[in-house]
């Protein structure tokens, strides 16, 4: 995470204010905004805050906001307005009667991308607010038994057990590894979408798991097997053809 000064500083500060203040107001006040528009602004705030906040890389820029990330941070909020601007005709359109515009096409594309790199930049392991904790006191993670662990797994089939290695915090104090629990990501593709092409997509994925490796620490170490896993969900009839030709299932 970057440690701004100055101006820069003081206006990532501001907007991190606000929006707890925003978030406690939507709470306490009897006239709260709907749950869309508060789900618009939050992802706003978030948004900001993490191309703000969180270089593209590790160790890049750490101490200033380049170019570009001032641009990712003007589109999410274009992106966002656009919704504010139109938001009669979001909230009172059939998703089934009414077609969407080549314009919300792209600005839905726009939106989609731009919340999955600010997704990216701050999850996974070692997360960024955990290194920022260890940098001012020692750490003590605590691991999650395996029953309950099963327990989460019975109410919720998307979590999956995943152990922290000891190796990632050690020079925050922790000093073993931690056992616990993870929200598996989870590809969701259209009943409609032909299984010639989430044959291929699947195929692509599987077999250039290293690539996102080198993109994501998240996606490191990352097996096949992983991968086919359905968590409890129906797997598309493509991607089900692709797993049983490479042995993945049965």
């Amino acid at each position: 995470m970057r440690k701004l000064g100055g101006y820069p500083g003081i206006v990532v500060g501001v907007v991190g204010v606000v929006m707890a203040l925003y978030h406690v107001y939507a709470r306490l006040t009897p006239v709260a905004p709907d749950s869309l528009a508060l789900r618009i602004l939050t992802l706003a705030f978030s948004l900001v805050l993490a191309f703000l906040l969180y270089p593209r890389r590790k160790g890049g820029t750490p101490d200033r906001i380049p170019w570009s990330d001032l641009l990712l941070t003007g589109l999410s909020l274009a992106a966002l307005a656009y919704l504010f601007l139109n938001y009669t005709y979001v909230t009172s359109r059939f998703a089934t009667a009414d077609p969407l515009s080549a314009l919300d096409m792209l600005v839905a594309a726009i939106a989609t991308l731009l919340t999955l790199e600010a997704t990216r930049r701050t999850i996974g392991v070692p997360a960024s607010f955990m290194l920022s904790l260890g940098s001012a006191m020692k750490l003590r993670l605590l691991s999650v038994p395996d029953d309950i662990i099963a327990k989460v797994r019975a109410i919720h089939p998307g979590y999956a057990k995943y152990v922290i290695p000891k190796s990632v915090y050690a020079s925050y104090g922790v000093e073993e590894d931690v056992q616990t629990f993870q929200a598996a990501t989870i590809l969701i593709a259209s009943s409609k979408t032909s299984a010639d092409t989430i044959y291929k997509v699947t195929k692509a994925i599987v077999e250039g798991r290293e690539d996102y490796g080198r993109v994501t620490a998240a996606m490191k170490g990352v097996t096949a097997k992983d991968i086919a896993e359905s968590f409890g969900l129906p797997r598309h009839p493509g991607a089900e053809k692709y797993f049983k030709e490479v042995g993945l299932l049965k």
